[in-house]
């Protein structure tokens, strides 16, 4: 009868153990930080901090002119200072109505200086006017878009080539220009 018992006890052991080590990996399993979509963290190296198809309004200083910014992906840097997007299209509104439309791959947003930069294959549409350029920047304190890095306006009558351009954020005066390298220059269609 001793043995008997004692089989017993160690049963009643062993299965005390099993489940105690059940629940201890259970509890442990259950209060691993997630992330968002419920998967664990500590298997992630990165975690993303972005939204996807994003519509941004940015002002002038005087508030006269609306940017609305479409973009695929907006990205939050340096914790909400910087913020970078791709896939970008845009329209500057005046009083309601669109003064032009562009398009560009990628762009940054300065929140602290309040400059928009545009990089890689820009297009911007206005009227009949099309101007190409690879670097936009807007600087809204100022009132100021300047066009880097090769610019090609294009119209029904003329094709002007330059390096870069200065204008105000409507558009209505533009100031193109040369490098020593390369002059502006004016094509006649």
């Amino acid at each position: 009868m001793y043995l008997k018992d004692n089989r017993k006890l160690i049963f009643g052991i062993i299965l005390l153990i099993i489940i105690s080590t059940g629940v201890f990996f259970s509890l442990k399993e259950y209060n691993k930080p997630l992330n968002q979509n419920g998967q664990d963290k500590t298997n992630q190296n990165k975690i993303e901090n972005f939204i996807k198809k994003v519509d941004l309004t940015l002002y002038n200083n005087n508030r006269t002119i609306k940017w609305n910014l479409d973009t695929e992906k907006l990205t939050s840097i340096k914790e909400g200072s910087i913020y970078e997007m791709d896939t970008i299209n845009f329209s500057a509104l005046e009083a309601k109505n669109e003064i032009y439309s562009g398009q560009g791959q990628r762009a940054q947003y300065n929140n602290e200086e309040e400059i928009l930069t545009i990089i890689d294959q820009i297009v911007i549409k206005k009227v009949e006017l099309e101007i190409k350029l690879n670097k936009l920047k807007w600087f809204q304190k100022e009132n100021k878009i300047s066009g880097l890095d090769g610019v090609k306006l294009s119209s029904p009558n003329f094709i002007i080539n330059a390096d870069s351009l200065e204008s105000d954020t409507d558009l209505s005066k533009i100031i193109f220009k040369g490098n020593e390298l390369s002059k502006a220059r004016l094509e006649w269609r």
